[in-house]
């Protein structure tokens, strides 16, 4: 690092910062006003080329004002202050071929080739097939060779200890020729297959050199085919967009010298391990930290195979093109919404990406070409700067495109705001997080080039041409493949010869049978017809999305989601009522409400158990006597429908008292783990206006409550009548079936966490269909294990209440151990189970090295949250015979579960 000095601003934000201080000197000023660009100038200032120009870059424009958060986006200094931080570099000659450091994404495409992980034994890796005709051989050879001379990042190798070393001298590259000119077609096409099939999935050893093959295959007397293959380790989309433009370059001027830049790769590797004690370094590391717990699960596609059992990973390639002019028309469309090009299109991915999985919000693994301006000719070098930007997706509102799409824009420029710390930090980060090391955590990446086609195919600073470089101009593109270590669906957006190209690079096997040709085709017509019907940008994407659905597969939807039932007295609609004034008893009432269904069991089960907690039990007369006493304190404090209290407490029976009695005073509850850090409490207590909480007696004086909330311990020793006649009023609601009954927050994409509000009938719809589906009655006893903060509690507390059944709830100190699952399983005849998968594995493997531990009293086994391994339904079976194994599925937002899946036989 060179002391003293500051790096500029980087070439992608330059141009538009210098054209906005070129109009201040001429009094013109563009700013922003309700999102939209406005023009302060003097009369006549405003020519015609200058309204195109600025028309013609006017998403870019917007993008910079919004980044650069000023009043006046002409003053430049807020931008160079952003960047103050980045010294420029000085080239070190002298250890220019000395061994450097691995980049983060280097790495981690190094531990790809390593089969111990899901999805690798696959190197990063990008392969074409191009027929050219009349192609010159030797000038052909001589031309790669001048690349290797010049891009010095082409003659690198790389150990097993983590670094890379450039070599001074390579020997010259010969191009190994096959010629099938004479052969029989049937015979030409085998090799020519044979070919394709060791270079496409080519794993080349990174400790020799080179990293890529080339082969030409004679076709003709005229044609011959080029079969190129290159390791990503050296390169990433930005820098192969040089190399092709160098190479055509010096097809079309073999006179062209191999000159090369002071700058070298390792020098730029070198600076950025230095950044990492800057202060803009410091700031992007908070941002991500702060990110990693909100960030929601990749998509959650429909999986057909175990990743853990697919040894060596097969991509397949899917490819669409948008012709020039509906490609302009889409970008014009675009720019009047103030949306650029790149995000249109990654909005359009996520919508189809939402339609085929499971939650609607999801993050998406973005490609950035991070090159910091740490040096003039850094826009020139070769390598990989790649980096990943985790960007979260929401999709589960009810916007437009167009408001969706601006979505996505909004935080993806936010994210890049903080770009200084590697994607692949956050990855380990959430890894760690999560305590998975060996799955893929973000299989479902986006690449764009767009970006540089517009912003900076000009920049470059010893440009020959102001065309793009384009292997289209070498000749005809007949195959092409890239593939990636644990990445199961790679999207790569590009233009070429004025067309948009949509490329998937999938793993066709982990997929349904055709389930990817469907969602390609759909994500193909939904461009379509973004590129020819502006009213689809206003129009909810769900149901244009519907409408693309393969027939067959639009109605086996309507025939599985038929499913509309009348619930009243707890029957179907088949039943007959046979008192027609039924329907306007206190019966149908409270079946509208979750403390309803409760309060209607109390009537006929009052000395029934209801809840189980180590020595405490509860009956249902208990239970309801200590609920409604809690109604009635509350609504005395003055809580209403829709008011939200917070239950603060660790798994216990007080957690039943509290959620009942919170609805018995009308107000919804809303559940907080008391292990959150306390940062996180207050935050939630304050956007849910929280001003009552319902904790434990220790957890009062343990934990920290903020001035302006009230808390109320729920104690054991509470009074209360026993022994009483079940209540002989009718049920009188304070609520309305709409009103809500709880709230339960979800990891925000914004990085604020997401309350997820549901009414009264909507889950009591989902409790009564489950419990009626599996005949779940008062001889059935339920294992509490699910934290009271995830909406599989809901089930139960409220479904084991409103069947008549026994809820066993486990000590808050062994809430996790399994052992403690087994033994309350076997003491009280528990007889349904309803957990995440994982817990569920937990579950049978202890009972595997105890089989003195019988299980064999679970009947109904409810899966859900997560991927059910193959092997679990099985394992199941040998642990409890007689259980039915039922996988559930659907977003907080539908009441706990919307799908259900009853798993007979797995096929392997």
């Amino acid at each position: 690092m060179k002391p003293g000095t500051q790096a500029t601003m980087p070439p992608t934000v330059q141009p538009i910062a210098e054209f906005l201080a070129d109009l201040k000197t001429q009094d013109i000023q563009l700013y922003l006003k309700d999102d939209r660009l406005r023009c302060n100038t003097p009369k006549g200032g405003l020519t015609p080329s200058l309204r195109q120009h600025i028309t013609e870059r006017k998403a870019e424009i917007i993008e910079f004002i919004q980044q650069l958060g000023a009043e006046n986006p002409s003053n430049t200094a807020n931008l160079e202050e952003i960047y103050r931080d980045l010294p420029q570099i000085v080239p070190n000659q002298a250890e220019r071929y000395q061994p450097f450091p691995l980049t983060e994404i280097q790495q981690a495409y190094l531990i790809g080739r390593d089969d111990s992980f899901d999805l690798s034994n696959v190197s990063t890796h990008v392969y074409s097939e191009i027929d050219v005709v009349d192609l010159d051989l030797k000038k052909f050879e001589r031309a790669w060779q001048y690349l290797i001379q010049k891009h010095e990042m082409m003659r690198v190798v790389m150990d097993t200890e983590g670094h890379q070393q450039i070599l001074e001298q390579v020997p010259d590259y010969q191009i190994e020729i096959l010629d099938v000119r004479t052969a029989e077609p049937e015979e030409a096409n085998e090799q020519l297959m044979a070919l394709r099939e060791r270079l496409s999935h080519q794993l080349l050893p990174t400790d020799t050199w080179p990293l890529f093959e080339l082969q030409a295959a004679l076709l003709d007397d005229s044609k011959t085919r080029l079969f190129i293959s290159i390791d990503l380790l050296i390169a990433d989309a930005w820098s192969l967009e040089l190399i092709v433009r160098d190479l055509m370059d010096y097809l079309h001027n073999p006179q062209l010298k191999p000159v090369g830049t002071d700058l070298s790769f390792r020098d730029y590797v070198l600076a950025e391990i230095d950044l990492q004690s800057s202060a803009v370094y410091q700031r992007s590391q908070t941002y991500w930290h702060n990110r990693v717990a909100t960030l929601p699960p990749s998509p959650e596609l429909p999986i057909w195979t175990n990743l853990a059992s697919i040894e060596r990973p097969r991509f397949v390639h899917h490819t669409f093109r948008l012709s020039p002019d509906r490609w302009q028309q889409l970008r014009r469309w675009g720019l009047k919404a103030n949306i650029t090009p790149s995000a249109i299109i990654l909005a359009a991915f996520s919508e189809v990406l939402a339609a085929w999985s499971k939650q609607p919000r999801f993050t998406l693994n973005v490609t950035l070409f991070r090159r910091l301006a740490l040096h003039e000719e850094v826009n020139r070098l070769v390598g990989d700067f790649t980096s990943l930007d985790l960007l979260a997706v929401d999709n589960s509102g009810l916007e437009n495109f167009v408001t969706r799409a601006q979505n996505i824009q909004k935080q993806l420029w936010q994210d890049l705001d903080h770009r200084y710390v590697s994607g692949m930090k956050v990855l380990r980060d959430i890894a760690h997080a999560q305590q998975r090391y060996s799955g893929a955590l973000m299989p479902v990446v986006y690449t764009s080039t767009l970006t540089n086609d517009s912003l900076n195919r000009d920049r470059f600073a010893n440009n020959t041409t102001t065309e793009s470089a384009s292997v289209y101009e070498l000749g005809e593109l007949v195959y092409s493949l890239s593939q990636t270590p644990q990445i199961y669906l790679d999207h790569q957006v590009l233009e070429e010869k004025g067309s948009l190209i949509l490329n998937w690079d999938a793993i066709d096997e982990v997929f349904p049978p055709g389930m990817l040709d469907d969602m390609f085709q759909a994500y193909g017509k939904f461009i379509e017809a973004l590129a020819t019907q502006e009213a689809i940008w206003q129009a909810d994407p769900r149901q244009i999305m519907q409408q693309l659905f393969p027939p067959q597969q639009t109605a086996q939807l309507a025939s599985v989601n038929d499913t509309r039932q009348q619930w009243l007295r707890g029957q179907t609609k088949a039943t007959p009522i046979i008192d027609p004034k039924a329907q306007h008893s206190q019966t149908s009432d409270s079946q509208n409400f979750l403390h309803g269904l409760f309060f209607e069991r109390l009537q006929t089960a009052a000395t029934d158990i209801a809840v189980i907690a180590g020595d405490f039990t509860l009956t249902y007369q208990e239970l309801g006597d200590r609920a409604q006493r809690l109604g009635k304190q509350l609504q005395r404090l003055g809580t209403c429908p829709n008011q939200l209290v917070a239950v603060v407490m660790k798994k216990g029976w007080e957690q039943v008292v509290a959620t009942l009695g919170i609805l018995f005073s009308g107000a919804a509850y809303v559940p907080i783990d008391p292990d959150w850090p306390q940062a996180r409490r207050q935050q939630l207590l304050e956007q849910g206006s929280v001003n009552i909480v319902l904790t434990q007696p220790e957890l009062e004086t343990d934990l920290e409550w903020p001035d302006n909330v009230q808390h109320i311990a729920i104690h054991r020793n509470t009074e209360y009548v026993s022994g009483r006649h079940p209540e002989t009023a009718p049920f009188q609601p304070a609520q309305i079936p709409t009103d809500l009954a709880y709230v339960i927050y979800t990891s925000g994409s914004t990085g604020v966490p997401k309350g997820v509000a549901i009414e009264h009938q909507a889950v009591v719809n989902t409790i009564l269909d489950i419990n009626h589906r599996f005949q779940v009655g008062s001889h059935d006893r339920v294992l509490a294990i699910s934290s009271l903060s995830f909406d599989l509690s809901v089930y139960d507390i409220f479904g084991t209440l409103a069947a008549g059944g026994t809820l066993v709830i486990p000590n808050a100190i062994d809430s996790k151990e399994p052992a403690h699952w087994a033994t309350l399983i076997t003491q009280h005849q528990v007889t349904i189970w309803n957990t995440v998968p994982a817990l569920m594995q937990m579950l049978v493997e202890y009972q595997s090295f105890h089989p003195e531990i019988s299980l064999d009293t679970l009947r109904l086994v409810l899966l859900s949250g997560d991927w059910i391994p193959l092997s679990l339904p099985d394992q199941i079976k040998v642990s409890s015979p007689q259980a039915q194994v039922v996988s559930l599925g659907g977003a907080t937002e539908v009441s706990i579960w919307s799908i259900l899946y009853l798993i007979e036989q797995v096929q392997y």
